[in-house]
């Protein structure tokens, strides 16, 4: 690029006026007939513009195009494009069309802005700076040298990413990324040295050093073996005598994974034995230590624990850096609002606010889509929150804008769902939800298994007509309140013939009877613990059935123990009874202790 700057000052041939018209497609190679100077002018000002915004020039400045080339030189060529304080110089060799690489810098002696890249013959932008990609590959050099191995293989196709810096500074961040590895290199806008850090986000390997203008590596932090471990919330389970292992932690919520458990000495082992098999509500733990995968434990994976809180013990935060994940609301009928789900081999989570109103703001644009963010502030365990824990971030940054779920944190069939549908705003991220009644039992997004469900989702919107909805919910998703309920059948209240019963097989949930039901006594409140109040009306098949259900009103609601119970039986909508739906009962078990 030195040359380049030479060029700038020497030669000139003829100046025309040319608008920018930024490509809209990009021709293949052998749609290439000659030099086009132009085209890589353009294509570099679609890779600046998007990368850059407010820094980067105008979309529809008029470019007052020069050709440079010094009188003399042979096989290569110059010109530059000026525009108000800007300047665009391109070069490139006289080669066959095809193989052409045009040298672009894009420069704003005002502002100081500066950007150079190359663009191939069909406008193939490649942004990064010659020092970026030469600090990158020094960086795997040494790596490869230094840790073998564990350090990123030989030949790994990187994809190259751009994080603008903030303000005007020819400076970024470049994200190279290959399967598991990701290799950042910060480019401060000097010559001097390039920051670089690695990771392998499945291996828990992260690595960080400096590499100067000559190629020579500086590691100032050494690899990581295992992925750091901070107050993950489970219980710990035995296993039997004969097992090949003796227990493992049960991360919460349930369903979010299982690891084998090892103590870093004779104490945190005896504190994790201790554990095992607990009831509650002395059953669950906070968790910290070092995870590492593919090992000789339970379920191929191992947390070697470094401190373990139960009880009402209360440590001082812990440090948030760079963490990866989604963020969530907390579905249904919840005492807290958000919560973020960690990328990585299990789906933790924990609850999280911003430190002021502006980073409040800005999870809430985060919150129930499919964006990935990378978060830094610090985390208090012990205290009302997701988890037991909450994160108070003190700075976000996006760091994919579509991503995979991390995870389904509730899933379930809907069986005779009640309630109506409600109409979003024009401007809103999604278009309506599923109110659902008694008032207070919940909201959740919705979506038609076909054309033809999602017109009668549709009719139903803002119609003040309530419904019966058959599907299946996810929790953690993007959609109205991070769920979605998946709808494959739906019945307006007064629309007809309703279908035959549904099976209950073993559903969960609290018998309930009392004020607050209208002209009926007593319902089936489903997954009590869960995020939804759904409530069905409740009778038992026989006499005997019916007298357990009824005996369960001796039960002093404020001293006796909660009537949680599992059910058989079938259900059938369309009838009076709770929110217009009746289980009859063919078997039940109660789900606690009698005194």
């Amino acid at each position: 690029m030195l040359i380049m700057s030479g060029l700038i000052f020497s030669g000139c041939a003829r100046t025309t006026e040319q608008p920018t018209g930024l490509p809209t497609t990009t021709p293949t190679a052998a749609a290439v007939e000659g030099p086009d100077p132009v085209r890589a002018r353009d294509a570099a000002l679609v890779y600046v513009i998007g990368h850059y915004g407010e820094q980067a020039p105008w979309r529809n400045l008029i470019w007052l195009e020069e050709e440079i080339t010094p009188e003399g030189l042979v096989g290569h060529e110059a010109y530059q494009y000026a525009a108000g304080d800007w300047v665009i110089t391109i070069s490139h060799p006289v080669v066959a069309p095809e193989a052409v690489v045009y040298s672009v810098v894009v420069a704003n002696e005002t502002t100081g802005f500066r950007w150079e890249g190359d663009v191939d013959a069909v406008g193939r932008v490649t942004g990064a700076p010659e020092g970026v990609v030469a600090a990158r590959d020094a960086a795997l050099a040494y790596l490869s040298e230094r840790y073998g191995e564990e350090a990123p293989p030989p030949g790994l196709d990187w994809a190259e990413e751009f994080i603008p810096p903030e303000g005007w500074a020819p400076s970024g961040t470049y994200p190279y990324r290959a399967g598991d590895w990701v290799v950042w290199v910060y480019d401060a806008g000097v010559a001097e040295a390039y920051q670089v850090l690695a990771a392998n986000e499945t291996t828990g390997f992260q690595w960080e050093g400096e590499v100067d203008a000559g190629g020579h590596v500086t590691e100032t932090t050494a690899p990581i073996g295992g992925q750091p471990v901070v107050g993950w919330y489970g219980h710990v389970v035995s296993l039997p005598a004969d097992a090949q292992f003796d227990d493992y932690l049960a991360l919460e919520p349930e369903g979010a994974g299982e690891i084998g458990l090892e103590g870093a000495d004779a104490e945190i082992e005896a504190e994790i034995e201790g554990l095992r098999d607990k009831e509650e509500p002395e059953k669950y733990a906070h968790f910290w230590g070092t995870l590492t995968c593919d090992v000789l434990d339970y379920g191929g994976c191992q947390l070697v624990v470094t401190r373990l809180r139960s009880g009402r013990a209360i440590f001082d935060p812990d440090p948030v850096e760079g963490w990866e994940g989604q963020v969530f609301s907390v579905p249904g009928v919840a005492q807290f609002h958000d919560y973020f789900v960690l990328d990585g081999p299990f789906a933790v989570q924990y609850g999280i606010e911003g430190a002021d109103e502006a980073l409040m703001a800005q999870l809430e644009d985060f919150r129930d889509t499919s964006a990935t963010i990378r978060i830094w502030g610090e985390i208090q365990c012990g205290i009302p929150d997701t988890m037991g824990c909450s994160i108070r971030v003190e700075r976000c940054q996006l760091v994919s804008e579509e991503s995979p779920p991390l995870g389904v944190h509730f899933e379930s069939p809907a069986v005779g769902w009640y309630g109506r549908v409600v109409g979003l705003p024009a401007g809103a991220r999604y278009d309506d939800y599923l109110h659902l009644l008694p008032e207070g039992a919940g909201d959740v997004g919705l979506t038609g298994t076909d054309a033809a469900i999602e017109a009668e989702i549709e009719g139903l919107r803002d119609s003040g007509t309530n419904a019966h909805f058959w599907g299946a919910i996810a929790c953690g998703v993007p959609d109205h309140d991070g769920c979605q309920v998946t709808v494959s059948g739906i019945i307006p209240e007064g629309a007809g013939t309703y279908a035959d019963p549904d099976p209950v097989e073993g559903w969960e949930g609290r018998y309930f009877f009392g004020a607050g039901l209208g002209e009926f006594d007593d319902c089936f409140i489903l997954d009590f613990y869960g995020p939804f109040g759904v409530r069905y009306g409740i009778q038992g098949a026989d006499e005997a059935l019916q007298a357990a259900l009824e005996e369960l009103r001796n039960i002093d609601k404020y001293e006796g123990p909660i009537p949680d119970i599992r059910i058989w039986g079938e259900m059938q909508c369309g009838v009076p009874d709770v929110n217009g739906c009746q289980i009859i009962v063919d078997r039940l078990e109660e789900l606690f202790s009698r005194p």
